[in-house]
């Protein structure tokens, strides 16, 4: 599996240049954050994966199609996160039908997720009928399983295990305890997963335990990303922090802090 580790700006050079797969946001691109973009751009042109997000998450709802448009022109990514709705499954299907096509109209070499949505009660089968509806969408390459799914998503990926569409995956986000990657080490067929809880964590100074991650509940104590704060008071913790993520990915061995070097 392979991470993309998302940092602040003026730590991307540091820590989300740690590995040659990246999820970028949109709506910081347009924030006249030329650092952000640049950086971005030149990993492209590097020959890494980038992934560019629609921003429901941080914006409670996507960004619109002209913005999505406009930055594939200038980015040319490799991936393009299409528009979802939160617990809306019909007009997220409806988005993707109308506007996937043109991307891939217009876009032929850059692939197309899809993240499908529930609706009323939090049962996985509301949500694995959605992802269903949309593999069906022929231009769709990837699916995206995303971290509101929570506590569900284990139940989740354990069905698409057993039965699941011929597309790609990639886990979006990371909830609770970020150790819950290491559960899924073992499924190949799971692309990547994209996380700021590496740096997040180690911005105030929270240090990942290598075999059980966080070891309290406190992670909604931490404050949320913030793209413009650069600070890394305690940088031997956040690269811990990112070296044992990244580890838990791959199935490496990762010893804690001053016990040796870091694998």
């Amino acid at each position: 599996m392979r991470a993309a580790i998302i940092s602040p700006t003026g730590l991307l050079g540091r820590y989300a240049k740690k590995t040659n797969y990246h999820l970028v946001l949109a709506h910081i691109l347009w924030q006249n954050d030329k650092e952000y973009f640049d950086f971005y751009k030149r990993r492209i042109e590097a020959g890494d994966f980038v992934i560019l997000d629609n921003s429901v998450i941080e914006l409670g709802r996507p960004v619109d199609y002209e913005v999505l448009y406009k930055t594939c022109k200038e980015l040319h990514p490799s991936e393009l996160v299409l528009c979802d709705y939160p617990q809306d499954p019909r007009r997220t299907l409806e988005w993707a039908h109308t506007y996937g096509p043109k991307f891939k109209d217009e876009f032929p070499e850059m692939q197309l997720m899809v993240v499908p949505q529930w609706f009323g009660s939090k049962d996985p089968k509301n949500w694995l009928d959605s992802m269903w509806h949309l593999s069906d969408l022929d231009f769709v390459d990837t699916i995206g399983i995303p971290k509101f799914l929570s506590t569900a998503r284990p139940k989740v990926i354990d069905a698409l295990h057993d039965n699941r569409p011929d597309k790609q995956y990639h886990l979006l986000g990371t909830w609770g305890n970020p150790v819950e990657v290491r559960a899924y080490e073992g499924y190949n067929w799971i692309r990547g997963v994209d996380t700021k809880a590496p740096v997040r964590l180690g911005q105030y100074g929270v240090a990942l335990h290598p075999h059980r991650g966080l070891l309290a509940s406190m992670r909604s104590a931490v404050p949320d990303l913030d793209f413009q704060n650069s600070q890394d008071p305690l940088p031997i913790i956040t690269e811990h922090n990112v070296k044992t993520y990244v580890g838990w990915t791959q199935g490496a061995e990762v010893i804690p802090i001053g016990e040796g070097p870091l694998r």
